[in-house]
């Protein structure tokens, strides 16, 4: 980490409190050499929980569901409750911690951009793209003023990956398409979206199932091309809110009762 990220982060960490967010535990400098100190997070991070995990960790509904509310009150809170506006810029699984109890919590705010007004955006140097490949949003790479919805963005691609159980850029898509564009492609191809979605949700109960597909469509709208087409982060944490009701703790079949059902 560079000093400037440490900085960054220093400041960021020590300005911020929520649940969802990653809490410092301390920090200190010695011979030019930075280190942080966080909370214990027992889980590790949502991308070793979705694609490193042997054996695979089964998720349902109420799991995949609390961790993309629990990611997304966090971003509200950082894009609509903190003065100044702070925008991650670089939101991906990898920076999303798991603690015990399956409760998300972002960390790593070494390239955070404070807003000093609501109308602030910030000036991106085109020789340096901020982010990490395939969480980039597609105006980092062609303009010169970058917003909170670069983290709208970042938020629909995990969301892709909760929902669809593969990587950004995946070995199984086809040269030069990342989730985004694979989901896209194959939804063109076959309106069934259970074309895309991780195979467990088959074994899924019909409320559920239709949730997921619900939250299939507010992972393409936070990754809209245009950034002024995207849901704002409250937005999202609204709509998300709307399909916590009706499902009931523990209505998940596993795939071994399905199996076994006449």
């Amino acid at each position: 980490m560079s000093k400037i990220s440490f900085t960054t982060e220093i400041k960021t960490l020590g300005s911020v409190r929520h649940r969802n967010l990653v809490r410092m535990a301390g920090h200190c400098i010695r011979n030019g050499i930075g280190l942080i100190v966080y909370e214990y997070m027992p889980r590790g991070t949502l991308f070793d929980l979705l694609h490193q995990k042997k054996p695979i960790m089964e998720l349902d509904w109420n799991a995949r569901h609390r961790i993309a509310v629990g990611i997304a009150q966090g971003l509200a809170y950082l894009h609509h409750d903190c003065i100044p506006q702070i925008i991650h810029m670089d939101l991906k699984s990898n920076n999303v911690l798991m603690d015990s109890e399956l409760e998300p919590k972002i960390g790593d705010f070494g390239m955070a951009k404070l807003m000093i007004s609501s109308s602030d955006s910030f000036a991106s140097s085109k020789s340096s793209i901020v982010g990490t490949i395939g969480y980039i949003a597609p105006e980092n790479g062609y303009s010169m003023r970058l917003t909170e919805k670069c983290d709208v963005y970042g938020y629909g691609v995990i969301l892709l990956e909760l929902l669809c159980r593969k990587m950004p850029v995946d070995s199984s898509f086809e040269d030069g398409l990342d989730i985004v564009s694979w989901s896209k492609k194959k939804l063109q191809e076959n309106e069934d979206p259970f074309f895309v979605l991780d195979i467990e949700m088959f074994y899924w109960s019909k409320k559920e199932k239709l949730n997921a597909v619900k939250l299939l469509e507010l992972a393409l709208s936070c990754t809209q091309s245009l950034p002024d087409a995207r849901p704002s982060m409250r937005e999202i944490v609204g709509e998300l809110m709307k399909l916590s009701s009706g499902i009931r703790r523990g209505s998940k079949r596993s795939r071994k009762d399905s199996l076994a059902s006449p």
